[in-house]
């Protein structure tokens, strides 16, 4: 999408809503829009599959560069944000279970493994971040 000649988030929406399309918009690396079921998101898969298996979500490990990963990086996850992300995961730094990488791609995550120690035996406990486990 070019933002400047598009309509706004806002109006697109509003124009999907008047048609009856149930689907939500995700604005993804400053020019893309996506459009979604209204209930789906990497998030929602996420925590199906965590539930469909007995998983313990804490013990998931995901990353993401962009606003379509917001919902995954948001979660009760360890979360890595890789270092070439784009501006709308910002608003998530500061957070204790994101971390945000300096490494691009896949640095960005090897990066993020050992910030977590994800392989070694102390992560299969619950995370230390109380806040983390009420989070949704």
């Amino acid at each position: 999408m070019d933002l400047e000649a598009a309509p706004s988030h806002r109006e697109i929406m509003r124009h999907l809503r008047r048609c009856k399309l149930h689907v939500k918009g995700i604005y993804s690396h400053s020019m893309y829009l996506d459009l979604l079921p209204i209930r789906a998101s990497k998030g929602d898969a996420l925590r199906y599959c965590a539930l469909k298996w007995g998983l313990p979500v804490y013990r998931f490990l995901v990353a993401g560069a962009s606003g379509n990963d917001e919902s995954m990086l948001a979660g009760n996850t360890m979360a890595i944000v890789v270092g070439n992300h784009s501006s709308e995961v910002e608003k998530l730094k500061g957070r204790p279970q994101i971390y945000f990488a300096k490494g691009h791609h896949a640095w960005g995550i090897l990066e993020g493994l050992d910030h977590y120690r994800f392989f070694e035996s102390s992560t299969l406990t619950k995370p230390e971040f109380p806040e983390m486990l009420t989070a949704s």
